[in-house]
């Protein structure tokens, strides 16, 4: 792992070089090259103290000491998910507006399950795999790539990268020319007939290398001895999930060893967050982005920090080791965009789509509460108590997370009430110790509710949300006992970093708490072009020279 840093360098000057790419002059312009939109996945607002003196002074502490910092960043929805995070983040809307509510829902009329990113009427591109069939179709109202676009008739490119479909696929919005994912199948990155007929020769030509074999030849080591990462809990322990072809959750993590390649690998590995980097410089260079008389957009999503948060937790020496070398990928981005657009003719800014909660098992080992939630339990207890209370079977649609959807046709056909069905399994719910608050749809339609039910309603849309929602304790985490997720609306799932830089961004710093939908109308009046349409938050004083 420690030589890929060298050979992902190298890979990245040599594709620079190659295309002569013209620099542009380094005077300010009037209006920038390029915007640059950074997500990095399950970030939480204390890493960037956590892991500051370990930081280099060229990735996350560049955009600090140079830059401007929203030291009280926070989401105003819930669930803290992927999708909403995205979406809220570049439309400037809530999910009650831009229609992302999660990252899957159920249809209440035909009572299928809904990924936030599908589209059955487009096919993949560069694979085969149904799951490809992806756009920003659900996705109501503009972005503000899509603001930027019209503001130029549409002569400038938009482009969205991550290895999620949804991390690409929403920040870049509905007009985007090009988004583009991993698909860990297949080891390539990949994209739909929503944006264009073929994959471009460029993004075959990139596939064809092969990235990912080449990092997974090498087993993860940790960038820093061992004792550097005195502020982790100890590296074998019982908070942490493993991978199939270990026993313990210990480094080195041996990818080399594994036979036949599992490219899925790569999403719980900092080589994730590299190859994403590779594949946003290349695309820069290839789509010749920012080197026209328009402002171009790209985004970029890092996700391998989700996936190793998910599984080894926000303790764990591999989750530190994500950040330190995400940091230095950092570093590598902003020296590429320094050298081809000149360190003011380009406006960056960095985020997180939520943040994560501590291992319970550990946090309660440590006397903090801490407990994991019987999802199973609960889905056989609302089962059980609509069929006494009715004497009906299936009377539930289906139950995702904290949502709970009720089969309307069938209760109508039983003259069932779904309004005082949900009443009922609302108050039956709340005889749970494990839940804080149980909200109907009819409650979250009246008016404006109280902390923390008011985040669940800014999340509720009517053609989507479920007939009733959980809000669970705080000391609670779902479905897994290691590792962590994010889903509720507690600070340690809802504030985030938020870090700006570049052309007419000063440097300073506010602790006044600034929500995530202010980054688009921010940006919006930076840019001096529409805020987008269903945009509800406000500009950031005091970030403009």
């Amino acid at each position: 792992m420690r030589k890929f840093l060298s050979v992902v360098l190298a890979l990245s000057l040599s594709s620079i070089s190659c295309k002569s790419q013209q620099k542009v002059q380094l005077t300010q312009n009037s209006k920038p090259k390029l915007v640059v939109g950074i997500v990095v996945d399950q970030l939480r607002a204390d890493y960037l103290y956590r892991f500051n003196s370990r930081f280099t002074h060229h990735g996350f502490k560049r955009m600090i000491n140079d830059g401007f910092v929203c030291y009280n960043t926070f989401y105003t929805h819930m669930p803290t998910h992927t999708g909403p995070g995205h979406a809220s983040i570049f439309t400037g809307a809530s999910p009650s507006l831009h229609g992302i509510i999660a990252n899957d829902w159920i249809d209440p009329f035909s009572g299928d399950t809904i990924n936030c990113v599908e589209d059955l009427t487009v096919q993949p591109l560069g694979s085969s795999n149904e799951i490809n069939r992806r756009s920003p179709v659900l996705l109501k109202g503009t972005g503000i790539a899509d603001e930027l676009k019209y503001a130029q008739q549409f002569k400038s490119k938009s482009i969205g990268i991550s290895l999620k479909d949804r991390g690409a696929i929403l920040p870049a919005s509905h007009s985007a020319n090009a988004a583009y994912w991993f698909d860990s199948k297949i080891g390539q990155f990949v994209s739909s007939t929503y944006y264009m007929n073929e994959l471009p020769k460029w993004v075959v030509d990139f596939n064809q290398l092969n990235l990912p074999k080449k990092y997974l030849s090498e087993d993860w080591t940790t960038l820093l001895p061992m004792e550097s990462y005195y502020d982790c809990s100890s590296d074998d322990n019982p908070y942490e999930g493993t991978f199939s072809f270990e026993t313990r959750p210990v480094f080195p993590h041996a990818f080399s060893k594994m036979n036949p390649i599992n490219y899925n690998v790569i999403n719980y590995s900092p080589a994730g967050n590299t190859l994403t980097s590779d594949f946003a410089i290349r695309c820069m260079v290839e789509e010749k982005m920012g080197l026209q008389s328009t402002t171009d957009f790209i985004s970029i999503s890092y996700s391998a920090t989700d996936y190793i948060g998910h599984m080894h937790g926000t303790d764990a020496i591999e989750l530190a080791d994500c950040m330190l070398r995400l940091d230095l990928e950092l570093q590598r981005l902003f020296t590429f965009l320094d050298a081809t657009y000149g360190k003011e003719n380009y406006v960056c800014f960095l985020t997180s789509d939520h943040g994560a909660k501590s291992n319970p098992a550990y946090l309660k080992d440590n006397k903090i509460p801490g407990s994991i939630f019987d999802q199973k339990g609960l889905i056989g207890s609302v089962k059980q108590f609509l069929k006494e209370t009715y004497g009906r079977d299936s009377l539930c649609l289906g139950i995702i997370k904290h949502m709970i959807y009720l089969d309307h046709q069938k209760m109508e056909s039983f003259q069932i009430d779904p309004d005082e069905a949900s009443e009922k399994l609302a108050n039956f719910l709340e005889k749970n110790m494990q839940i804080a608050q149980v909200l109907t749809r009819k409650q979250l339609e009246g008016p404006l509710l109280h902390f923390p039910a008011n985040l669940l309603q800014q999340s509720y849309h009517s053609k989507r949300s479920a007939d009733v929602l959980i809000i669970y304790n705080q000391e609670l985490l779902q479905y897994q006992t290691t590792g962590t997720q994010h889903i509720s609306p507690y600070t340690f799932d809802t504030h985030v970093p938020l870090l700006w830089m570049g052309w007419k961004i000063k440097h300073g710093r506010t602790y006044q708490k600034v929500n995530i939908n202010d980054i688009a109308p921010t940006l919006s009046t930076l840019l001096q072009i529409s805020w987008p349409s269903g945009t509800n938050g406000k500009v950031i004083e005091g970030i403009f020279e």
